[in-house]
Parts: structure tokens; sequence; C-alpha cells
């Protein structure tokens, strides 16, 4: 570990680049067989990339995310920087809940359908998901009221309202 003189340091992904802040010290990564995208103010390695089987490793050698909420500069660097990451490499959800604070929910293929699970603690009957439309086309299934239902309201970007039970659970199927 070797003390840092200077907190700020920049990634350099392809044409991106993302201003950041290393907090207390720094473990120099090493070169050989990594790609480097960030070097603090020595010029010492701070920030790799390796390949791992299918995926990507992105190693830091320091605390990226320690000075977050205290400086609302680098905070919206490093979000913009972890969104970037996601974004590249298909992370995001692609069923988002749109309003609903305290409701849980998961999702996952069965067979070619789309599984929805909605776990509600809360008083809420009704949340709004985003679902793409390569997903959800127009109907889903209610596995606990054994019903199907069309969708008829649906805005551009696929938000849908759905009628969920107030301190429960529900499971649909999306077609």
């Amino acid at each position: 570990r070797q003390i840092i003189e200077k907190p700020d340091f920049t990634i350099k992904i392809n044409d991106k680049i993302f201003k950041l802040k290393s907090t207390y010290w720094i473990t120099p990564l090493p070169e050989k067989n990594n790609k480097v995208i960030g070097r603090d103010e020595k010029k010492r390695v701070i920030a790799v990339t390796t390949s791992y089987g299918n995926g990507k490793i992105y190693a830091f050698g320091t605390f990226i995310g320690n000075t977050y909420g205290k400086d609302k500069k680098n905070d919206k660097n490093l979000k913009n920087f972890i969104l970037y990451i996601l974004k590249k490499h298909n992370c995001l959800p692609k069923i988002i809940l749109k309003n609903g604070e305290g409701i849980i929910y998961r999702y996952g293929r069965s067979n070619d359908k789309t599984l929805l699970f909605i776990i509600n603690p809360t008083n809420k009957k009704e949340a709004e998901f985003q679902i793409p439309e390569n997903i959800f086309k127009e109907s889903l299934i209610d596995i606990r009221e054994n019903k199907k239902i069309k969708i008829t309201k649906k805005d551009k970007k696929g938000n849908i309202k759905l009628k969920i039970r107030p301190n429960s659970w529900n499971l649909f199927i999306l077609e």
C-alpha cells in the first residue's frame, strides 16, 4: 500500500473519460495481462480490466466509492461511471419498477415466458413497471387469481400499472 498525495484520477475506457477520487492509499496493480484504464498522479496503475471466461473484471487499487456523499461532482462522476459499465455489459434490469418504494420484485425466464414475482410489504394496491416490448406484448396471467388480464394502457416506454395485493405477494406470467 502506498499513500495517495492527490486523490483525483482519470479512468479511460474506449473514448469515455471519468474523473474519480481515490481514498486513503493505493495498491498499485500489475500491468501484465491487464488493460490499464487508470493511473494516479505518479503514473502508478490504479485501475485495470481483464477478461475472465465470457466476462470482464474491473479491478481498482483504491476505494473509489468511499468519498460518495461528500462531493456532489464526484458523486455524479461515480454514478456515470457505474452506469456506463452496467450499460456496456448489458447488466441493467430489463423490467424496472417506476414507483413503489418498499415493493420488492424479481423476474426471470421459464421456458418461453417471463415470470414477474412481486412482494408487497406495503399498503399499495398498484405498482407501475416499465417492461420492454420484447418481454411483454399485451396480456399477462395473474397466477393467484388464475385469470388472464389484457393490458390496454401502456405508454411509449412500455410503462404499465398492475394491481397488486397489499401486504402480500403476486405472481404474473407475462405474454
